[in-house]
């Protein structure tokens, strides 16, 4: 990866339908500070617009912003933190990672060709290549 930082790394989490919005707030928040422990970024959830009549903004925990510097293996441990948190949590059924425009979907599988999508995403960060659509 570059010298320069990366702009956003976004962490769309995909809940079960059997997770609650309580549930599924801990167990994000359980991701935020697993990722923070990294000490690469600060890990926030995405700020919403506030319900009317409501003071303040509303805050989606099913989405997690890291602004990141692109030191050698950041994303790859980024990446490990999130395949280890799937494991753990069954109610999260995957998430997806995006990288100034390239994207992959991770699950909690373990297969060879899981570890070949996440070789090739990281190869198309290295290289700079934006992704022309989801997943890739």
């Amino acid at each position: 990866m570059g010298n320069g930082p990366l702009d956003s790394v976004q962490l769309d989490i995909e809940f079960s339908d059997d997770a609650d919005a309580d549930r599924a707030e801990h167990m994000s928040q359980q991701l935020r500070a697993e990722l923070a422990e990294l000490g690469l970024a600060r890990v926030t959830a995405r700020q919403t617009d506030a319900p009317p009549g409501a003071r303040g903004g509303g805050v989606d925990w099913s989405t997690l912003m890291m602004s990141l510097n692109a030191s050698g293996g950041a994303i790859t441990m980024v990446l490990a933190i999130v395949k280890g948190w799937l494991g753990r949590n069954r109610l999260a059924h995957g998430v997806e990672l995006k990288v100034n425009g390239v994207s992959i979907h991770v699950t909690a599988a373990t297969t060879q060709q899981q570890e070949e999508m996440i070789q090739a995403f990281l190869r198309k960060l290295d290289n700079g290549e934006p992704a022309p659509g989801k997943g890739n």
